[in-house]
């Protein structure tokens, strides 16, 4: 995005804009998303490998090599959910240079986000919360909590605000467009289910066929691995490159980021720091 354009956009220019910057910023943006994939590629890859040496071993080191498998699989999690909030910062990072008219690098966008590792997983957990305290209450209410909180990690990147306060800005700001934010979401998992059709299921099926070929059904895991790798890094940055530009255009539309932006861009960014109300429909 060469020239700075701020106004308030329709869902299908958010649209729009969302797969304008991931074409020609292709690169930036994959290699973002690559972070937390490579990762979870190691952990499948070495899990073929180790459930490969256990079909060799004596029963007497199975379990042995169970437990070096679950231990391995649990430090790759915990990795990978580091990675996965350096990731998320980092895309955050690049679009809201990107929407502000500047050019940003990978190096650049990564830089300095170990700071809001905390703060996302505080966001994350929370909201896992009280997404599941509204879907005990029924399917509706839990959909409805996920909208309105679906921009707080763009209010603790951009606007560096603690879990708690990113999460009560984003219920603010998402009040009367849950339509639209739901609509962003959807659109984010229909892609992310065709991506994983088309690069996994073959193989799922090809799992399915070599299950009597010990060589073919290994060889069919790891381009299982190989297939969730490259659907999650060519499918992730769609969902968070639109959920920015939401972010941004909500405050366009509500606190006249636009104009705050041409007198002060630095405190514009920040966003107002009045007090938040209580989340409440």
């Amino acid at each position: 995005m060469a020239s700075l354009d701020l106004r308030p956009l329709s869902l299908g220019e958010i649209l729009d804009r969302t797969f304008s910057l991931y074409r020609s910023h292709f690169l930036l943006f994959i290699g973002i998303a690559a972070i937390p994939s490579a990762v979870n590629l190691a952990a499948n890859l070495i899990q073929v490998g180790l459930n490969a040496y256990l079909l060799k071993s004596a029963p007497e080191s199975m379990m042995a090599g169970l437990t070096i498998g679950v231990a391995l699989r649990v430090v790759f999690m915990l990795i990978a959910v580091v990675c996965y909030f350096v990731s998320q910062a980092g895309s955050v990072r690049a679009v809201s240079e990107l929407y502000l008219g500047r050019e940003t690098t990978i190096t650049a966008s990564l830089g300095g986000v170990r700071e809001h590792i905390a703060p996302l997983f505080g966001v994350f957990a929370l909201s896992v919360l009280l997404v599941g305290f509204g879907l005990l209450l029924l399917i509706i209410p839990g959909l409805y909590v996920a909208m309105r909180l679906m921009i707080a990690s763009s209010a603790v990147v951009i606007e560096k605000r603690g879990p708690a306060e990113a999460l009560r800005r984003s219920w603010d700001l998402v009040a009367d467009n849950v339509g639209r934010a739901f609509l962003i979401v959807l659109l984010g998992l229909v892609i992310g289910l065709a991506l994983t059709a088309l690069f996994e299921v073959p193989f799922l099926v090809m799992m399915f066929f070599a299950r009597d070929n010990p060589g073919m059904l290994q060889a069919a895991q790891a381009l299982v691995a190989l297939g969730s790798f490259v659907a999650a890094t060519l499918g992730s940055p769609i969902g968070l490159i639109a959920n920015s530009l939401f972010y941004f255009d909500l405050r366009v539309r509500k606190e006249g980021f636009d104009l705050q932006y041409m007198m002060n861009p630095d405190q514009a960014i920040s966003g107002p720091r009045t007090s938040m109300p209580s989340i409440a429909p």
